[in-house]
């Protein structure tokens, strides 16, 4: 494949990216932190020029914009460390458009930014959700999620949970009796809250596909790849501009071999889990078998959050985590980014056991150059 963005693509890219710049600045990010709400009009914004519905289909059944720009535009919006459920309201319009069970109207809702969304995957271990069916595509809940990120201000709820003997997907209205939040203090400071169900009532969306380009969970680890690679590389830019303007012994930090190896391997890790992205990106848009690479996307992509992130700090010193200074936004959303939904080791091994499974032909002749 060629990893050179076609016209339309870099003109999304662009266009979003000079957008963004002059709308979102580190002082809205920490005032968005701090305060725990959204930036609702910027919200809007984004909305009103189709960005959140980049992806879906629309209620012609026309395709808005590819899988390749869902990825660029959630990647441009990790660059400015986006406050909002982005990576969730994405992934959750993506796998809505798909599904015949869920009412056009909702997708829409979902596509335009109408309705706000969060995702719930990771259960309480102690108050796992179960689910008590009450007719053909309904259930109560009952049960404890935990780091449901922006859960406080969504209006609707993706749950994960069993769906008769397999794994599912429950839609629960966020005021819904039964329904309750509790706000949690975590590194990212994006609203992470735990919720808990008691008997809520909810919606089935039917069970996990594991099929990359319809089932939710996988949507959302792509979602987050292209995210966090926008936080990784404007923590480049922002490591490689630091290390040309702090000098010390009377000259830029950036002249020192030490410092350069660091922002070169930094560079390297980020151009590396890249291309796996976009790789893996490219062969879910076109229905091609994904498995494989998506699991090496998502290992490398954790890979070099831990090595950006680090050596990042390393060249910044101790005012790298500091208030003043930016980089702490995005290196914290880097570190939550790189243990959500799986380890690079576990993909890693998964990757393994999919190169087990390959039963590769007997040559029939030696093949060129005398190697049988």
């Amino acid at each position: 494949m060629d990893l050179n963005f076609s016209e339309s693509e870099q003109l999304v890219q662009s266009t979003l990216r000079e957008y963004l710049a002059s709308e979102v600045s580190s002082e809205l990010v920490g005032r968005c932190e701090a305060s725990r709400e959204l930036p609702l009009q910027l919200w809007n914004q984004l909305a009103e020029q189709g960005w959140l519905g980049v992806g879906s289909a629309k209620a012609g059944g026309s395709q808005s914009g590819s899988l390749i720009e869902w990825a660029i535009v959630l990647q441009e919006l990790g660059r400015v460390a986006f406050p909002a459920p982005v990576v969730e309201q994405l992934s959750a319009a993506r796998f809505l458009a798909g599904l015949a069970s869920v009412g056009r109207e909702c997708a829409d809702e979902v596509a335009s930014g109408a309705r706000i969304v969060t995702l719930a995957f990771q259960d309480r271990p102690d108050d796992p959700v179960l689910v008590r069916p009450t007719g053909a595509e309904e259930g109560v809940l009952s049960g404890t999620k935990m780091l449901v990120p922006y859960g406080q201000s969504a209006q609707t709820i993706l749950v994960a949970a069993p769906l008769g003997p397999t794994p599912g997907y429950w839609q629960v209205a966020a005021d819904a009796a039964g329904v309750t939040f509790e706000s949690l203090q975590s590194v990212s400071r994006n609203q992470q809250t735990a919720l808990r169900f008691r008997d809520a009532s909810a919606q089935s969306l039917g069970a996990e596909e594991l099929v990359a380009g319809r089932d939710l969970r996988e949507l959302y680890r792509l979602a987050s790849d292209a995210f966090c690679l926008g936080l990784l590389d404007r923590i480049v830019e922002m490591t490689v501009e630091y290390a040309r303007q702090r000098e010390q012994f009377g000259r830029p930090i950036g002249s020192f071999q030490a410092v350069q190896y660091h922002c070169v391997d930094m560079a390297l890790a980020y151009h590396g889990a890249r291309n796996h992205l976009f790789q893996s990106v490219w062969l879910v848009e076109r229905g091609r078998p994904s498995s494989r690479e998506s699991a090496m996307c998502h290992a490398a992509v954790r890979d070099a959050a831990g090595e950006v992130v680090a050596r990042a700090h390393q060249v910044h010193g101790a005012l790298g985590a500091t208030n003043d200074f930016a980089l702490q936004q995005f290196t914290r959303r880097a570190k939550i980014y790189q243990h959500t939904l799986g380890t690079a080791a576990q993909f890693r091994e998964e990757v393994a056991e999919l190169d087990e499974s390959l039963v590769l032909p007997e040559a029939s002749e030696p093949l060129a150059g005398g190697f049988a």
